[in-house]
């Protein structure tokens, strides 16, 4: 039986470092939205997981995903 990949693991990546951290981002004005990903893609050690525009799609989107983290603007 195998073990199955932790979040965030890439397998192309192996021995390259620990996981990166998988992280949705939720925003409805489209302009911090797309700023926060492009800071999450550009930043060593995170992944971007998701983005989503409004709170039912988080939540949704969190239980598809499973980020290690959100960014949530409510």
């Amino acid at each position: 039986m195998s073990t199955p990949p932790l979040r965030g693991h890439d397998p192309a990546r192996r021995g390259t470092g620990p996981p990166a951290v998988r992280v949705l981002v939720g925003d409805d004005q489209e302009v911090f939205r797309q700023a926060a990903c492009d800071v999450i893609a550009a930043t060593p050690g995170f992944e971007l997981a998701g983005e989503v525009d409004n709170g039912a799609d988080a939540l949704a989107a969190t239980d598809r995903l499973a980020p290690d983290l959100v960014l949530l603007d409510v």
